[in-house]
């Protein structure tokens, strides 16, 4: 049956604007007598992405620019057949299929729009024998997972799903999966090799490993065992280490967070085999599409949640007289295209509270203070550290908010929100809010944000039984967990203990993602499926063309953006297929 599937698999293609379950010819993608057993809101038309992967599989190079007019030969003409772009209808054996042989490692987001990108690599050759995935535990879905095997045909075992707990470390518990990925992704490689005939074969097929499109993830789990396997040293290190190099040099990576970048570019491992191996990196987290279309998108999802949070957090103010005396006050840590989106939307949506931002980009302060916005520091120098804050929404992709932080800045008695935008739940520190609690460690913490002063000592404790229980007993399912924070009286005039309730969203995950199937809207969320569609097929073009008969690999891969004609062209197209334009044809 699966060999079946495959052949039927090996016959389609997409028309822009219909349904990806909707292929030329009578055939669909998914077996008839299995349905997607999951909303229909996954099978909503994402006519950008069928265009997008239409022009892909019909054109080898179809964004390369008219040297006279300037354009893209990108319209589809329609006909009786499959479209070619060119008025006649090419025959299935001719479209172009550039992951056809590649292997996908997808460590990525589990939301209906997966599915939907998955079909797209489907579509474009890609195998679901040749497909393995590591679901993200804030965005990990079952209903996902069984469609991909049940409907798609990938094998149960290569879907790697999570077991994590708030109590864990979310950075070594990802580590430890991927790492353990990548040395049965080495082990297999070396196994391939060790048979005459079956390394005869894969030196004639030469296809990379795709990793798709947390790539630093992939990166940082071979540059630490590389690490630990050369400072143990041992027997069978120098082999181990040939393993590792020999799957990272087949190897093609993408990365569309800044999480990824920052980690690629400030952990000194990363750096050192980037340098030293120079693997195909894709950097499409830096790419216009992601800077001009995606913050408002999914910033208007974060901002909805982050306002309905905060609305029924201000709600336990003591009085509406206090409220008038102390306005809402609202502190953005990072003010990036996301920062910056969520800024503006607060403000609108509460005129009279005074919004702070936090970056340590000196331009990005200078951008917010002429957008109107009250620069931290400023405001804590001229009120000598006395800033109450009710909430703070992190956006940085960095560390920006500290226990210590909360208990300075937080309101007395009614408490301080914090909630995450940016990817993991290192951003507002709420895994040194659990140590602090657990009582593993200090009750308190180095440096103050914007002081650089020490703070006094206090204490952080569970607000209940009932959220400690969340943290260490179960599952991680999405849960809000509040702290009880109290710091002494320091000197004779203070004689009351100072009290700060802190409510953490999400565990300190991403806000955007609560649980929901689809966290954005597909049509919202169709210029990213295709910046992961367009990154992969760049990603294997460029491994390709590197010369592997060279023993120096120096300046034949590295990072380097998404092809800009693909990012022009995304963007370009973006507006045209959003609701209110396309909705006759999606009738």
């Amino acid at each position: 049956m699966f060999s079946r599937f495959l052949s039927r698999s090996s016959r389609l293609t997409i028309r822009p604007g219909i349904p990806l379950h909707q292929f030329s010819g009578t055939r669909s993608l998914s077996p008839p007598h299995q349905p997607l057993p999951i909303d229909p809101e996954v099978d909503q038309y994402l006519p950008l992405l069928h265009h997008f992967v239409h022009t892909l599989q019909n054109n080898p190079h179809p964004f390369k620019p008219d040297p006279i007019a300037h354009s893209y030969n990108t319209e589809p003409t329609p006909t009786t057949g499959t479209c070619t772009g060119t008025g006649t209808a090419s025959k299935p054996s001719q479209l172009f299929r550039p992951l056809t042989g590649v292997d996908a490692v997808l460590i990525q987001h589990q939301m209906g729009q997966h599915i939907a990108m998955v079909r797209a690599l489907f579509a474009l050759g890609l195998s679901p024998a040749n497909t393995t995935t590591v679901d993200i535990p804030y965005t990990a879905n079952r209903r996902v997972v069984d469609a991909l095997t049940l409907s798609y045909g990938i094998p149960r075992h290569q879907l790697h799903t999570h077991d994590y707990r708030l109590s864990m470390d979310y950075h070594t518990y990802q580590t430890e999966r991927t790492q353990s990925l990548v040395l049965q992704s080495a082990s297999k490689l070396t196994a391939s090799l060790s048979s005459p005939a079956l390394a005869a074969a894969t030196a004639r097929r030469e296809q990379p490993i795709v990793v798709l499109d947390d790539g630093a993830y992939w990166l940082e789990a071979i540059a630490e065992l590389m690490h630990q396997t050369i400072t143990s040293g041992g027997t069978g290190s120098e082999s181990k280490q040939r393993e590792l190099f020999r799957l990272l040099d087949q190897c093609c990576i993408v990365e569309q967070t800044q999480r990824g970048l920052i980690k690629m570019r400030t952990n000194p491992l990363i750096q050192r085999l980037v340098s030293e191996r120079s693997p195909v990196v894709v950097n499409v987290a830096e790419c216009r599409v992601k800077k001009t279309i995606e913050p408002a998108q999914i910033g208007d999802n974060a901002v909805r949640n982050v306002i309905a949070s905060l609305h029924k957090h201000l709600t336990h103010r003591q009085s509406a007289a206090e409220a008038d005396v102390k306005p809402v006050a609202i502190l953005i840590c990072g003010y990036g295209a996301i920062g910056e989106a969520t800024a503006r939307r607060l403000r609108t949506e509460y005129p009279r509270a005074v919004i702070y931002v936090n970056d340590s980009d000196s331009n990005k302060r200078s951008a917010a203070q002429k957008a109107g916005f009250t620069i931290w520091h400023d405001a804590i120098a001229t009120a000598n550290g006395r800033v109450e804050i009710d909430a703070a929404v992190g956006c940085s992709g960095v560390r920006s908010f500290t226990a210590a932080d909360a208990m300075r800045y937080g309101r007395p008695n009614t408490g301080l929100l914090l909630v995450s935008v940016s990817s993991a739940n290192h951003e507002l520190s709420f895994d040194q809010f659990v140590s602090l609690a657990s009582g593993s460690g200090p009750q308190t913490t180095a440096v103050n944000t914007g002081t650089g002063k020490d703070s006094d000592p206090f204490s952080v404790e569970f607000a209940s039984d009932r959220n400690r229980a969340r943290v260490y007993d179960e599952p991680f399912r999405h849960q809000h967990i509040t702290f009880t924070l109290r710091q002494p009286p320091t000197t004779t005039k203070s004689i009351r203990t100072r009290t700060v309730p802190v409510v953490i969203l999400n565990g300190g995950f991403p806000i955007t993602f609560v649980g929901e199937l689809n966290a954005v809207p597909p049509h919202a969320i169709q210029s990213t499926l295709c910046l992961m569609v367009g990154g992969a097929v760049d990603a294997v073009n460029r491994w390709r063309t590197i010369d592997r008969t060279s023993s120096s690999r120096a300046g034949s891969g590295g990072v380097q953006l998404l092809d800009p004609w693909k990012d022009h062209w995304i963007e370009s197209h973006f507006a045209r297929y959003q609701p209110q334009q396309s909705q006759s044809a999606r009738l």
